[in-house]
This record gives structure tokens, C-alpha cells and sequence, in this order.
């Protein structure tokens, strides 16, 4: 009661307009200080870094935002300490927010160049290499160790998943890959999330050597990079853009003498995706069906490939996937199916590292297979099974008030 009896008095007081517009602006100031916006840029390059997370958790209350593709984000919450992350760059925690938040590379990124000048050599070895990747890369079955994290930071909420075990690489007798969980984790701030293992399909199926063929050779433009190996002049760093999209574009290490392909990068935007992933007439299907209209489709994906028995295989992965899409109507039967899968997250981030191991599952029946992924199709019945178990493998919840 004295408080109010205070809050009153202080009113009452406040007799004239200069008096009234001083205490206007005293209530409406921390709300107007609240809603900052600040650039996200790279450290070395000044470029803006699109869909970085920046977070924080005040009051038991997890809010976020996500940088836009100039770099900027809005934060319109308060917070005594904002994470910004990304998983290109190294995690930053800020007590004050600045004009610009520069974050620090963790890998070597290609920069946006224009390729114009290429050496006659490279497309000779390419196809050479696009000749030989069957047997190089996916020659025999092999059984991998894997450990695999994903990620999702919306507006109010988060989601990471852990999984171990065993990866059964495809091959030309089975070109599939299988997975045998050996344990799993989720964290989230409830129990209702179920396990996600979509990245890790994506990450697996569309690699950068399964995707290298002759006509991605064709598609596109090289040129030589300044990235170089002292101890290894035979390998090479190559550019890449492609002619047909400005948004796809990276870079890759090769050995020029034994014609192996050792990491590469690749960032993919919205025209890039659309048309290399999705069907033309199955996008203007769902077009037709549900007004359904895809407005934001990036990728950034890395991976490098390390030797075993003669052969290679992708020994870390990296996987950045930001979507928004709308949608007229809604289809009830999909939206069940949705709900019995995840249905996905529109900002992912995920890794997966594999290694060769001498433990294996005590049965085959442990392996589940792993389907290609897709984004628009009709699916059949057994397929959405597998979906279903995917996305209900056992898995330990723990409850968790931030990322």
C-alpha cells in the first residue's frame, strides 16, 4: 500500500505537460533501450556473417534472435549476458551490445570471389577424379564409429541432440546407409521433442563427392585459391561458382598427384537449393495444392575425408541449414505426420565425425536403415515408417534452461 500511496503523491505532482511528457518518456525509455540492432560481421573478411544465433536466458526465460543475410539482428529483449554463436565461428559472450559483433573463424572459408581466369589443367583432372571416386570412395562395406550433434535456436525455445554408435556406409551392392544407436541425448526445455537424425542424412547423402560428377563440372567455374599446403605443394585449393547460380559457390583441397579430393566447402542459397534438391514439378505441385512457397533455403556445409584400407571416407562433416517457407493451407494428414517426425527445425546446425572401429553391435538387427532425405514428396506408407523410427529411437531427456 505504500508503494502505491507513493506512486500516487509522485503523479499528483507531476502538474504541468513538461512534467507529464518527462514521465512518458521515463516509462516508455527502457523499452525503447531494450530493442537494439547490431551488425554480425567476420572478423578478418568484414562480411556479414548471415543466421548467427544470439541468445540469452533472464528470469528463467530463453529468448533469441538470428542475424538476416546483411548481418543485422534485432534484440529486443534485455539480458545481462548474449551469447552469439555460429557454427563456422567461435562462441562469443557479450555483456553490452556493440554496432558490430565480429566473430572469430574456426575453419578456412573461401571468400566470395568472381572466377574468371582457369588454368586448362583442372577440368582434365577433375574428370579424372569424377572417373575414379566410385572405387576410391565408396568401394566395399565399412562399418564407422559416429558421433553426431544437431542443434535448433528459434525465437523461445532450443533443441540439441547427441547420438553415438554405429554407421554402415553404403556401397555399390547396397547404396544405403545404416545406423545402429548406441546412446542418445536430448536436450530441451520440455519432454516432447524426439530424436532428429535428418542433418546427419543430409550430411551423409548429399556429400560433396556423391554431388562432384561430371555435370557438376560442366555447371561450373574454378580457379586456384591462395589457400597451400608447404609440406604438400601437390595439393591445390580450387574455387568454385557456378554458372547457372550466384548463391552456389566454395572451394576444395585436391592432390594433384593421386587425384583425391581432401576437404571441401560449399554454401548454397535459396535458387541453388531449389533447384538442385527439389523437383520442378513436385515444388509447383505443392504450389498448387497449398499455396506452398519456399522464401529463404541456405546451406553452408563442410567436410573432410581421411584414408583407411585404400579407400576414403567423410571423416567430419559440418552443416549449417536455415528455411522459411509459407504455406495457404494446411494439410491435416501432414500436419499429424509432422507431428509424429519433429517436423523439422527452420535453423539447424550439426556436425558428425566417424572414425574406424573393431567394436561392432552384437546383432544386424541393431541397424536401422537411413533413407535419402527429401523436402517435397509424396511419400509411401513404409517410408513414413521409417521416418516415424527415426524420430522415436530411445533416447535420454534432460531438461535444460539454454543451449
Amino acid at each position: 500500500m505504500r508503494q502505491y500511496n507513493s506512486l500516487v503523491f509522485f503523479l499528483s505532482s507531476l502538474s504541468s505537460k513538461k512534467h507529464l511528457r518527462l514521465f512518458s518518456l521515463i516509462l516508455l525509455f527502457p523499452l525503447i533501450a531494450q530493442a537494439q540492432t547490431t551488425i554480425v560481421a567476420d572478423t578478418w573478411t568484414r562480411q556479414p556473417v548471415s543466421h548467427a544465433s544470439l541468445y540469452a536466458k533472464e528470469s528463467g526465460r530463453f529468448r533469441s534472435a538470428i542475424s538476416d543475410s546483411r548481418g543485422r539482428a534485432t534484440i529486443s529483449f534485455p539480458f545481462r549476458t548474449l551469447t552469439v554463436s555460429h557454427l563456422n565461428y567461435e562462441r562469443l559472450t557479450l555483456q553490452r551490445l556493440p554496432d558490430t559483433i565480429f566473430l572469430e573463424p574456426k575453419f578456412h572459408l573461401a571468400a566470395e570471389v568472381v572466377v574468371s581466369s582457369e588454368p586448362a589443367w583442372i577440368r582434365p583432372l577433375l574428370r579424372r577424379f569424377v572417373k575414379q571416386k566410385a572405387h576410391l570412395y565408396f568401394n566395399r562395406p565399412l562399418t564407422l564409429a559416429y558421433q553426431y550433434a544437431t542443434q535448433s535456436i528459434a525465437t523461445n525455445t532450443f533443441y540439441r541432440f547427441q547420438s553415438q554408435g554405429w554407421l554402415r556406409q553404403r556401397h555399390p551392392d547396397d547404396n544405403f546407409f545404416h545406423v545402429a544407436q548406441q546412446q542418445a541425448t536430448i536436450y530441451a526445455p520440455d519432454t516432447t521433442r524426439l530424436t532428429d537424425m535428418t542433418n546427419m542424412r543430409r550430411m551423409l547423402y548429399e556429400d560433396f563427392v556423391s554431388d562432384f560428377d561430371a555435370s557438376f563440372i560442366r555447371s561450373h567455374k574454378f580457379m586456384i585459391g591462395e589457400h597451400s599446403e608447404p609440406a604438400q605443394p601437390q595439393v591445390v585449393e580450387l574455387l568454385f561458382r557456378s554458372r547457372n547460380h550466384s548463391d552456389d559457390r566454395g572451394s576444395f583441397l585436391i592432390d594433384t598427384t593421386r587425384c583425391i579430393i581432401l576437404s571441401a566447402t560449399r554454401t548454397l542459397g535459396t535458387r541453388a537449393n531449389k533447384s538442385l534438391r527439389v523437383a520442378s514439378v513436385m515444388l509447383a505441385f505443392a504450389r498448387a495444392m497449398s499455396g506452398y512457397t519456399i522464401s529463404t533455403w541456405d546451406v553452408d556445409y563442410g567436410v573432410s575425408y581421411a584414408p583407411w584400407q585404400g579407400g576414403w571416407y567423410p571423416q567430419t562433416a559440418r552443416y549449417k541449414f536455415f528455411f522459411s517457407a509459407r504455406e495457404a493451407v494446411t494439410d491435416p494428414d501432414e500436419a499429424e505426420f509432422d507431428s509424429q517426425t519433429g517436423g523439422g527445425f527452420s535453423n539447424m546446425e550439426a556436425t558428425i565425425s566417424l572414425a574406424p572401429t573393431d567394436s561392432l553391435p552384437s546383432s544386424d538387427d541393431a541397424f536401422l536403415p537411413l533413407p535419402r532425405p527429401w523436402y517435397i514428396k509424396l511419400n509411401t506408407e513404409t517410408e513414413r515408417q521409417q521416418e516415424r523410427q527415426l524420430a522415436n529411437m530411445p533416447a535420454q531427456i534432460i531438461i535444460a534452461q539454454e543451449p
